[in-house]
């Protein structure tokens, strides 16, 4: 068993620099060169210490506790901590947030319907709001059974599969349409060691389609998402590419046995853009990622995603021919491009938690567990956000996200069958872990990792493989103690 002696993976000041200054990636776009010209030199040398690498657990760091910067709210709200406004929004804002809120929460309807500004959804769809699947602004929950859940989506990596459904399954259909597929799950079981001649059995779902929409019985290659949750988005939109970049190491030439990819990300007729949202970073802004879960989980168009019947393909004759909700009146689409702006307006104000018993003792020892078994390397800690006039309230925050927004091969036992968005099938963007600890409070139902298949942090934890091999052995081998003390900490975040 390990009782931890803690040996930090630090960034070299060099490094550190390159961070806050500029960085020049050999991989990135091609002869881009991005640079923090927005810091000046009086912020530099504010800024400097603050990012430093923690080399102390007997305290927490300064301005820890305000996971989101200066708008963080309250850890303490229950079920609500994930759906509050920023502390630090004016009224005028705030204003805007609310009626966002209230577009996040509004259910569609198929068209033609009287209120022609909420019709338009499908003809085939995965939910009938954005909350359906972002449960009180929270993860999704996994799919049961052989219960419909809309919490859950299923992309199709492969070509062929594309062809015939699109980039995604929908799983419900308005009247008179079928849905492409019914989805059950079926639960194996994955045996691991841990010291002290403990075992622990972790979930493996198996997916399996009933009654395809061509009525043929296909092997569909499946990828399971499960909906993320949405504070801090605003705050993660407003991180510099420079300082996601300075982590971009796709081969690993400091040899720490990480290699992140930045997934870069290319839009018609515009330059390529850092990718940084979704399972595998496959948006690069906030409000692409927004028109895409419209356009793919809806059927709703957009001025970013056009076509009327969402995701359906040619070969899909029937949905294509359905009635829509594109009209003249408010827009020449289903969303307009005033309801994208607030529903944008609405999640970049979306708070993140405070952390809670950041001094603690427990926790203080935690955070030493999670620095020694290399768990910082993908999971960044901090940053301090752009300070472009752009970025509103999110701008010039220190924030501590635990993330680096880059794609990590996470092993074969959470691959998929097929690449999908730019990353390998082994590829998974790192997903920020603040709020974590809050989210069987939000719903108990939760599940963690991409497809929920982890209904605690310690089997999220063990499911890990591939650059996190490591990590996960260290974690293996600890003394019981010292895991549930990280397992504390992460409870905090």
């Amino acid at each position: 068993m390990i009782r931890p002696v803690l040996q930090l993976r630090r960034l070299s000041p060099a490094l550190l620099l390159m961070g806050l200054m500029g960085a020049t990636s050999p991989n990135s776009a091609p002869n881009e060169t991005v640079y923090r010209s927005d810091l000046s030199a009086a912020q530099m040398e504010r800024i400097t210490p603050l990012l430093a690498p923690v080399t102390y657990f007997d305290r927490p760091e300064p301005f820890e506790a305000f996971s989101g910067g200066a708008g963080s709210v309250s850890g303490e709200l229950e079920n609500q901590a994930f759906s509050q406004a920023h502390t630090t929004l004016s009224f005028e804002e705030e204003l805007n947030f609310k009626v966002g809120n209230g577009l996040f929460k509004k259910i569609w309807v198929a068209a033609p319907a009287s209120t022609q500004a909420s019709d338009g959804l499908g003809p085939l769809f995965n939910a009938r709001a954005c909350q359906s699947c972002h449960l009180k602004d929270g993860r999704g929950v996994p799919l049961e059974g052989d219960a419909a859940h809309n919490s859950l989506v299923l992309t199709l990596p492969d070509d062929r599969d594309r062809a015939l459904y699109g980039q995604q399954l929908q799983t419900q259909a308005l009247a008179g349409l079928r849905p492409e597929a019914n989805v059950t799950v079926t639960h194996g079981k994955v045996t691991i060691a841990l010291s002290g001649e403990e075992e622990t059995d972790l979930n493996a779902p198996h997916y399996h389609l009933e009654n395809p929409q061509t009525g043929e019985s296909l092997q569909l290659s499946l990828s399971p998402r499960l909906a993320n949750p949405v504070i801090g988005m605003g705050l993660l939109e407003a991180i510099h590419p420079a300082d996601i970049l300075a982590r971009h190491d796709p081969d690993d030439l400091n040899k720490d046995g990480i290699s992140g990819q930045a997934n870069w990300r290319q839009r018609k007729k515009s330059a390529p853009e850092l990718g940084r949202f979704g399972w595998r970073a496959e948006a690069a802004t906030l409000q692409e990622q927004i028109s895409q879960a419209l356009h793919k989980d809806m059927g709703l168009s957009s001025s970013m995603s056009v076509t009327p019947w969402g995701d359906c393909t040619a070969t899909q004759t029937a949905c294509r021919d359905a009635r829509h909700g594109d009209q003249d009146r408010f827009s020449p689409f289903e969303v307009s491009d005033q309801m994208l702006d607030l529903l944008t307006d609405y999640l970049r104000g979306l708070a993140v938690p405070m952390r809670r018993g950041a001094d603690s003792t427990d926790v203080l020892h935690g955070k030493s567990v999670f620095h020694a078994a290399g768990c910082a390397s993908c999971h960044h800690p901090k940053y301090v956000t752009r300070t472009d006039p752009e970025f509103g309230k999110n701008a010039y925050q220190l924030i501590w996200p635990y993330t680096d927004l880059l794609l990590h091969d996470m092993g074969p036992g959470l691959a998929d069958i097929g690449a999908d968005g730019g990353a390998t099938n082994q590829e998974w963007r790192t997903p920020p872990l603040w709020g974590i600890g809050l989210a069987k409070s939000i719903n108990p139902n939760v599940g963690f990792l991409h497809d929920g298949r982890a209904g605690t942090l310690e089997e999220a934890i063990l499911w890990h493989g591939g650059e996190a091999t490591a990590s996960r052995a260290y974690f293996r081998a600890l003394d019981p103690e010292y895991r549930q003390k990280l397992i504390v900490f992460l409870e905090s975040l």
